[in-house]
């Protein structure tokens, strides 16, 4: 958010080709380094799934109908510079960092890896983690979601972009997916098929005045299938060991990371525990 908001603040600079989401939908306007991404499903036909096809070297840009391009292309060729950012964080982040984009008030909205596939009545602006981000004026995180088709857990953290003079800009944002977050397959192999993982927010629930760890996502190792559950403050992780409970409770809350043991719903367990952000 802050590169993206020290670029809108500097006059576009340098020129280079740019792809647009129909140039992606077109195989003879796509971007040359294009590649299948088993890392991004999309739906097919009888309820099949298919990789992406995506670029690493380009961006994706989308313009709202309407949008008034004396903006627009300005807008873009500040943009335009975030590439080399997005390629860095995806090589940092690997499989944990799904989209990175920003969308902004003008009507422009830019996303990495570059891809198409847009519904026509796509409008980053009515989307929900725009509309947190806007509305909280700090960084915001959506609950987890699962994409019916697909089935990839992802949440999204978003952030608002303003301008030189404090104005509100736009939205920069990241989805993460969630079995990368809770280290789903590494556990599962190197401990035992009955773990169970918890990302859990640690603090007041508003409507009861109650602090707690509440389970924002969970993953049962048991099942095979991917069976995540969550939304934040509806189930609090709890223990039937109150005292052990509340002082991993402390501990989490002091950003502290250690192990303890304690029942879980009757059964003996090892607790371990550290802090995410």
């Amino acid at each position: 958010a802050r590169d993206a908001e020290r670029f809108l603040s500097e006059p576009p600079k340098g020129a280079a080709k740019v792809y647009f989401a129909e140039d992606y939908d077109n195989p003879a306007k796509a971007p040359k380094d294009i590649v299948f991404s088993h890392k991004h499903i999309r739906g097919a036909a009888e309820e099949r799934t298919e990789p992406m096809v995506v670029s690493f070297g380009h961006q994706v840009f989308l313009v709202r109908p309407g949008a008034d391009w004396r903006y627009v292309a300005t807008d873009i060729g500040r943009l335009r510079r975030l590439l080399p950012l997005h390629s860095k964080f995806e090589s940092q982040l690997g499989d944990m960092l799904y989209w990175q984009y920003v969308s902004l008030e003008s009507g422009v909205h830019a996303a990495y890896p570059g891809h198409g596939g847009y519904p026509s009545t796509y409008n980053p602006q009515t989307r929900p983690w725009y509309i947190l981000a806007r509305e909280r004026g700090e960084l915001a995180w959506s609950t987890p979601y699962i994409d019916a088709s697909t089935r990839q857990v992802v949440m999204t953290a978003s952030m608002p972009v303003r301008h030189s003079d404090g104005s509100f800009a736009g939205v920069a944002a990241i989805d993460v997916l969630l079995s990368e977050v809770l280290q789903v397959h590494e556990l599962s192999s190197q401990w035992s098929t009955a773990m169970r993982s918890f990302l859990v927010w640690s603090g007041v629930k508003e409507e009861t005045g109650e602090y707690g760890l509440w389970v924002v996502a969970q993953k049962d190792y048991v099942e095979n299938a991917a069976a995540w559950s969550g939304a934040m403050g509806v189930e609090r992780l709890a223990s039937s060991d109150v005292e052990i409970m509340e002082l991993m409770e402390g501990e989490i809350k002091a950003r502290q990371a250690g192990y303890i043991d304690m029942p879980y719903f009757g059964v003996d367990s090892v607790w371990a525990y550290g802090h995410a952000g």
